[in-house]
């Protein structure tokens, strides 16, 4: 009797399907990085005290900037870049005593300072976010991937675990329902929390949650 038999490219597709159930939830966790305020905050708290003084000099003298790119805080890898309200005056240099140690273009090497202590802390709860989208991804990829190498067959494998039928892509959807599948003799046996784990899983990830 025909079966749709779980192959490679069904197992590919299969796993492909549930990276894809995990899309938004990493973009949205992507999408709560620190809000581009720090643009203005960074600016004023570096160049704010010589704005004055560097409007009078004559045009040519000094650039302008839309934006600004924080390549490292002490020693925290940051690389975002945030954007101003407005243009800003950019010299070609850092001021006495800011709390920076270098920069190129528009780009800074902010020192450790508690000035940006709250940027920091900002910014490790977004990259802790954007972490944790991505672990939940894989951890649910790799269950599902687990659940798979238990079965030759799909129908079995849906017998098993029915929230799988979400994932299957399409061509192996009009197969199955094409065709009966006695049910095999020996059923492996698959962890029942890890499959409730898997459920809740899915189910969080069509519902938005990070």
């Amino acid at each position: 009797m025909a079966t749709v038999r779980i192959t490679k490219e069904l197992t590919n597709d299969i796993i492909a399907n549930a990276k894809d159930k995990f899309i938004d939830g990493i973009k949205k966790a992507e999408a709560s990085r620190p809000d581009h305020h720090w643009g203005d905050y960074i600016y004023d708290a570096i160049y704010g005290q010589y704005v004055p003084i560097m409007a009078q000099l004559p045009a040519g003298f000094i650039g302008t900037a839309s934006r600004l790119h924080v390549r490292k805080v002490g020693g925290h890898n940051m690389e975002l870049y945030f954007d101003f309200s407005a243009p800003k005056l950019w010299p070609n240099c850092l001021p006495p005593q800011a709390p920076a140690e270098s920069h190129y273009s528009h780009s800074l090497i902010l020192d450790s300072s508690p000035v940006w202590d709250s940027l920091v802390a900002e910014v490790a709860a977004w990259k802790d976010r954007c972490a944790a989208a991505r672990k939940r991804s894989q951890e649910f990829t790799e269950g599902v991937s687990k659940v798979l190498e238990n079965f030759s067959t799909l129908a079995p494998a849906l017998k098993e675990w029915p929230p799988l039928w979400e994932l299957v892509p399409e061509y192996a959807k009009n197969k199955h329902k094409e065709i009966t599948e006695k049910r095999q003799s020996v059923k492996p046996a698959v962890d029942k929390d890890v499959l409730g784990k898997l459920t809740g899983a899915i189910t969080a990830a069509k519902l938005g949650v990070m």
